[in-house]
């Protein structure tokens, strides 16, 4: 174990991971041990980052949640040992990164921040739960040298277009 008392292990389930980010299993255990730094919590256990698609996204949305679409990123506690998976889809990041005008990697960075923030019980279903969540994404991520992901730069639209 780290000397975080957490391990992190990255699996690439989709191969747009391999080109898009050469470096990204070294690169996700740096962030989320960057964020357990930053939240001054003992997180103790195993967290699992799956770099998906937006196929097997949407089969775990529709099979835990009911929504029978792919999103994000999901993040499943393990009942078994603390903490959980943090799945992340290729697909839907790429796509909003572009429409909102953010890096690929910063914009899956706070994904995974997100992520890690739900496996250690944040929230963000009521807004005094959102604030607090969102605050600390951006603390995280400020620490890391991204901007404020709140703040979206969203494309200019062609003229003539809907």
């Amino acid at each position: 174990m780290s000397p975080l008392a957490l391990n992190v292990m990255v699996r690439t389930r989709a191969r747009l991971w391999s080109v898009a980010w050469p470096d990204r299993r070294a690169d996700c255990s740096n962030v989320i041990e960057t964020a357990v730094k930053c939240l001054d919590a003992t997180l103790r256990g195993f967290v699992e980052v799956e770099l998906t698609d937006d196929r097997r996204i949407g089969q775990l949305n529709r099979d835990f949640r009911g929504k029978a679409k792919p999103t994000n990123v999901l993040a499943f506690e393990n009942p078994l040992q603390p903490l959980g998976a943090i799945v992340l889809a290729f697909e839907t990041i790429a796509a909003e990164a572009e429409s909102q005008g953010k890096n690929f990697r910063a914009h899956t960075t706070h994904l995974l921040v997100h992520g890690l923030l739900h496996l250690a019980g944040y929230d963000h279903i009521l807004r005094e739960q959102r604030r607090i969540m969102e605050k600390l994404e951006i603390q995280i991520l400020r620490t890391m040298g991204i901007a404020n992901p709140y703040i979206t730069q969203a494309l200019p639209r062609v003229q003539g277009t809907l």
